[in-house]
């Protein structure tokens, strides 16, 4: 059973890395010295696991799933500590507060009154509301609601951004509404002094760079300043230069309809921005010949960063010099050889670990690709070979039948036990 793997994400301690699959699965894996293994299932979920993050104190695992739920776990123990339900179309993402809870001690505010009487909803936000202005026939003032597509969250203080198919929203209460894209929203990210907003419409190959001025917290409250209330952006059209027709993206779930699109040879392209100028600083032509589903920067070295794409191939660039220093081919190498599919693994996910030592990808045929990215013999012009570990790994009941209550709690149908109790 090959299901494709769609979320990575590093514990804070960079040992462990859990994945998210359309299995319906998450599995936590230890990565040493190299080797690397599997220490336990997390089953729960009955959909899709879209996103993956860890609390700051690393004590809790977050994940979204196609199934409406957010679900948090004990990351040493794997127990289900609560069940966050309430989306109706899927939940995309998920983000953990990066700071102290309440200013308490890690992990403290588990065990507080709150916890015990249940899961508290803070508040909702919803986008699209029928109150907006500009009401008329045709107008996306007329719809109910419109779907969140992703969230991304300030890193000086309490505010987040969302973004859908009308505008970014700036809130921790509604404090912007950023309008300009003509299409769906898909990509959002702050820059690490929380006065910049990237944006990007994968439909119309449009980048925007937000200038909002976020200043840091003002006294002792938790409110923001905004230095400057004009808020002035760069936009930046993304074009094919070997084709007339602008560049069209595609989700990450499409790895098929990516694989299977014409892409002549040189047509796929990695460009570095100015994230104030909005200037191109560097432009690498043929990096890869299919659509480039990951890049993730190196978290020591600037000049570095790395690439994966659905044609198979991850690939380490030092842009100063503007060329590949490390390339490695994604072979499927599990199940029955068969003619009728390629005999690569399209990359879908993937992460540095914290101190930069390694990388993880993740692709669509299941198999996970850990390599050592520090080790001299791994050079060009080799092609690269990845940590030693067991091909496959898994437990008997990671697929056994679950049975739910109506508050989304299961137990194992053979057993009677939870998932994480269960033998």
């Amino acid at each position: 059973m090959n299901y494709p793997v769609y979320c990575l994400r590093f514990d804070r301690t960079g040992r462990y890395f859990i994945t998210g699959a359309d299995d319906f699965l998450l599995k936590v894996f230890y990565l040493g010295a190299g080797q690397s293994f599997l220490v336990c299932t997390l089953r729960g979920h009955a959909g899709v696991i879209n996103d993956i993050d860890v609390s700051w104190d690393n004590c809790f695992l977050a994940t979204a799933s196609d199934d409406g739920d957010v679900r948090v776990w004990g990351l040493k123990t794997g127990c289900p500590i609560a069940i966050l339900r309430g989306h109706k179309g899927g939940a995309n993402m998920v983000s953990c507060q990066r700071e102290e809870y309440n200013k308490t001690a890690p992990g403290q505010f588990v065990f507080n009154d709150l916890i015990d009487e249940g899961v508290k909803l803070l508040s909702k936000y919803q986008h699209g509301s029928i109150q907006e202005e500009h009401h008329g026939p045709g107008t996306r003032s007329r719809r109910g609601a419109i779907n969140v597509i992703c969230v991304a969250r300030c890193p000086l203080g309490k505010q987040f951004v969302t973004g859908s198919d009308d505008a970014i929203w700036i809130e921790s209460k509604p404090l912007l509404k950023l309008m300009g894209h003509v299409s769906t929203i898909t990509d959002l990210a702050y820059s690490n002094a929380g006065d910049r907003i990237l944006s990007a419409s994968q439909s119309d190959g449009v980048v925007r760079l937000w200038n909002i001025g976020i200043a840091a917290l003002a006294g002792s409250g938790d409110k923001s300043v905004f230095k400057d209330k004009r808020v002035t952006q760069i936009v930046i059209k993304l074009t094919n230069p070997f084709s007339k027709q602008p560049s069209q993206p595609t989700r990450r779930r499409k790895g098929s309809a990516a694989r299977n699109a014409s892409s002549k040879p040189g047509s796929q392209f990695l460009c570095l921005w100015d994230s104030k100028s909005g200037q191109c600083l560097i432009g690498i032509s043929g990096a890869h010949t299919l659509n480039c589903q990951v890049v993730i920067p190196h978290p020591m070295d600037a000049s570095i960063f790395c690439t994966g794409s659905i044609d198979g191939t991850v690939k380490v660039w030092d842009w100063t010099q503007g060329k590949c220093i490390f390339s490695h081919r994604n072979k499927v190498e599990l199940g029955p050889p068969d003619p009728k599919k390629p005999s690569f693994a399209g990359y879908l996910d993937g992460s540095f670990s914290p101190d930069g030592s390694a990388i993880v990808l993740t692709d669509e045929c299941g198999q996970i690709t850990v390599l050592d990215s520090i080790s001299k013999e791994d050079n060009p012009p080799n092609s690269g070979n990845s940590l030693k570990w067991m091909r496959e790994q898994y437990f008997a009941n990671d697929y056994y039948d679950l049975a739910y209550d109506r508050n989304g709690y299961c137990i194992e149908r053979g057993s009677g036990r939870p998932p994480h109790l269960a033998p």
